[in-house]
């Protein structure tokens, strides 16, 4: 979908695009951030909050026509 490809294309890092859709252990592992972690799994308002973009949340999470909306 475009909208993973715009991910990987906003952060210019094709691994961590792979982490964030599959593989959140190694993303923990790599960013050493258990925090963010929790975020992606449980509070996606303190991600959004922490981040500033709420594009990326969206498309993070397959939000992809809320996405389109919003951009």
């Amino acid at each position: 979908p475009w909208s993973r490809y715009l991910i990987g294309a906003a952060l210019g890092q094709a691994d961590f695009l792979c982490a964030a859709l599959g593989q959140t252990d190694w993303l923990v592992v790599a960013l050493g951030r258990a925090d963010w972690l929790v975020a992606v799994l449980g509070r996606a308002d303190w991600l959004v909050a922490t981040l500033g973009r709420a594009d990326w949340l969206a498309a993070a999470l397959g939000w992809s026509d809320w996405l389109a909306a919003a951009s």
